[in-house]
């Protein structure tokens, strides 16, 4: 790809179209027209987005989360753009600050949805901060007079500095990476649980006294040997791959996690074990380092396994972060 395609989510589609978000503000279709295996070509399905962070196929349409909204793009006439955009969920405060990004999309077995949204450090208005820090759980809903939206928004958990990667254990358990910063030495793998609340406080919040219990995270990812862990995905093997070797794809990995290391180019590797109710785990390095003048990963933000297995690293580099 261009340097101008930033991918941010990874989907699939039944017939094996990769979608995929870009920062810049499109939602690409790419294909495998000579079935080498390899991607090489690609659509753009809509654009003018707003910082677009995640995609997921819904039946023949594609849901979108950008900063100000959950969408919906239908292409009806087949063409290959989306003619239609639908507004699913909205509500959460942004401002025009580059970083407000709305981070997601995992979907869970009810079909709901899970996004997050960075903190809020800087001097606004509460509307422009509300539910800033926070994870949230859209839940599919009939439209009413009163709330014309498809998904009800309910926040799920709080005390998030800079949530960048969700990522949905087989066992229906939220994860979510965060990122060094402020007064948060590590970066962090989180399990997301509902009314929990994890170690960081917003500028709004952060008034005399005010000390919550918070919930520590699953893994502590040491800084600076990782500056930015940022999209994770789970090594889950696809069930028709299973069917098709007669085992797990991953080996001894299989259900580890992966996570997209943005600074230093690199990807790590997590693993976990749950004791009564409570995970805990281990980060290790997973890419080989590179020597000077080889070829290295450009900058990891976002990964996922694809239907045949493969293990799908959306990079980016942009002098703006």
């Amino acid at each position: 790809l261009v340097d101008e395609i930033m991918p941010t989510g990874l989907a699939w589609r039944l017939d094996g179209t990769l979608v995929f978000s870009s920062l810049k503000g499109q939602v690409w279709q790419a294909r495998d027209t000579d079935g080498d295996g390899l991607e090489d070509t690609a659509t753009v399905l809509s654009d003018d987005l707003a910082a677009p962070y995640g995609v997921a196929i819904a039946g023949n349409a594609v849901d979108v989360i950008n900063k100000y909204a959950l969408l919906r793009l239908s292409d009806e006439d087949g063409d290959g753009r989306a003619e239609r955009t639908e507004r699913l969920a909205s509500g959460w405060g942004h401002t025009e600050d580059y970083h407000d990004w709305a981070v997601g999309l995992v979907r869970d077995k009810s079909g709901s949805y899970f996004i997050a949204l960075p903190c809020q450090q800087d001097e606004r208005e509460p509307a422009a901060a509300y539910l800033r820090g926070r994870a949230l759980r859209l839940s599919p809903h009939e439209p009413t007079g009163n709330d014309p939206s498809s998904f009800a928004i309910e926040e799920y958990c709080a005390g998030l500095r800079f949530p960048m990667g969700l990522a949905l254990h087989r066992s229906g358990d939220l994860f979510a990476t965060d990122n060094q910063g402020n007064y948060t030495p590590f970066n962090e793998l989180n399990h997301l649980q509902a009314g929990q609340r994890y170690g960081f406080i917003n500028r709004l919040e952060n008034k005399p006294g005010y000390r919550p219990e918070f919930t520590p995270a699953a893994i502590n990812i040491p800084h600076p040997w990782t500056r930015s862990v940022n999209g994770i995905c789970f090594l889950n093997t696809p069930p028709a791959v299973r069917e098709q070797l007669g085992r797990d794809l991953f080996g001894p990995f299989e259900g580890h996690l992966i996570g997209c290391e943005y600074d230093t180019r690199s990807l790590v590797r997590m693993s976990l074990e749950q004791v009564g109710e409570t995970y805990q785990g281990a980060v290790y390095p997973f890419s080989h380092p590179t020597a000077q003048g080889e070829e290295s990963l450009l900058g990891p933000l976002v990964c996922q396994v694809a239907p045949d297995g493969d293990l799908y690293v959306g990079n980016i580099r942009d002098s703006a972060w």
